[in-house]
């Protein structure tokens, strides 16, 4: 493991862009809830994304009910069309998607009639939201962003963690200096391998401080939250990671940023539009029956011929 940062007697693991591998951050995560890498994002390119938003954050209004988003905090969303810079660099980063396949990927094997198959499903973009914590803004209550997918949880130990028990895992990278004073996400280590009905308690959150460009990850079943921005005269800027964008737009990556934006299937049968592969709306007719119906582009799916009688339970019909 990297060095780590100490911070109420919790060591958070840290790794540079040279150190990090997706399964040293797997590890970590697995252990903690989170972990950062310093620097993983060019300043040029946090430059670009700065002036790509900016205008978004400005004309945003402040949340109605006040309670999932101070009254002083801007948002922005729908970066896929936004910000090219954003969505390539921060969404599409190799390390982040390789480390989400590790802990959110799952496969099942299965018989189709004399016919051993087995899939898989990938992430896919779940939100990219910016936000801006301007002063006097109130902190946000300790919460665990999986629950927007009534994620049920048991309390397990580390050792007992599997890929597939997050339906979430985020990266949050800083717009400027992030600070305990002026509102940097803080969250609750370990606090993924509780059960449902375990309540945070703030004297247990630490702060992700980050300066620009760094990157903390951090898993959907963690506990964590915006903080109160105290200062007089800083904002906190962060980035924190479908059908709000047009055709013209998801045609315009490449296919490897579709499948993360999410037009990919899941097989065997999920995410099908009219029976065929949803990049067929982004390509003329003519190139669309290139998807034809029951297509399938992954080549990571196998299929395995088995006699019907390989490892068959005995039945008793009565």
């Amino acid at each position: 493991m990297a060095p780590a940062t100490v911070s109420k007697g919790w060591k958070i693991h840290e790794f540079t862009p040279e150190t990090a591998t997706p399964r040293k951050l797997a590890d970590a995560l697995i252990q903690d809830s989170g972990c950062f890498v310093r620097g993983l994002i060019p300043l040029q390119v946090m430059d670009q994304i700065e002036k790509d938003v900016r205008p978004y954050f400005q004309n945003d209004q402040p949340w109605l009910d006040k309670v999932a988003f101070p009254d002083k905090s801007r948002r922005v969303q729908g970066i896929v069309s936004r910000s090219r810079a954003w969505t390539e660099s921060l969404i599409g980063n190799e390390l982040y998607q390789d480390t989400a396949n590790i802990i959110l990927s799952s496969k099942i094997a299965y018989w189709y009639g004399d016919i051993r198959v087995e899939n898989a499903h990938y992430p896919k973009l779940c939100s990219a939201l910016g936000f801006s914590i301007l002063p006097g803004a109130e902190a946000q209550g300790l919460h665990r962003d999986c629950t927007i997918h009534h994620n049920g949880l048991e309390e397990i130990t580390p050792k007992q963690y599997r890929p597939g028990r997050d339906t979430q895992f985020g990266m949050f990278v800083g717009g400027n200096k992030g600070t305990k004073e002026n509102g940097i996400t803080r969250f609750v280590p370990r606090s993924h391998l509780w059960d449902m009905e375990t309540k945070s308690c703030e004297d247990q959150a630490v702060y992700a401080e980050m300066e620009k460009g760094d990157a903390f990850f951090m898993l959907g079943s963690c506990y964590h939250g915006g903080s109160a921005n105290n200062t007089k005269d800083e904002e906190r800027l962060h980035e924190n990671q479908f059908w709000s964008h047009s055709k013209e737009t998801i045609a315009s990556y490449d296919k490897r940023m579709q499948n993360i934006i999410g037009y990919r299937l899941s097989t065997p049968l999920l995410g099908w539009v009219d029976w065929r592969d949803p990049k067929a709306l982004l390509v003329p007719e003519e190139e669309a029956r290139a998807y034809g119906i029951g297509y399938i582009e992954d080549e990571r799916v196998e299929y395995l011929n088995m006699p019907a009688e390989t490892n068959r339970p005995e039945v008793t019909v009565t």
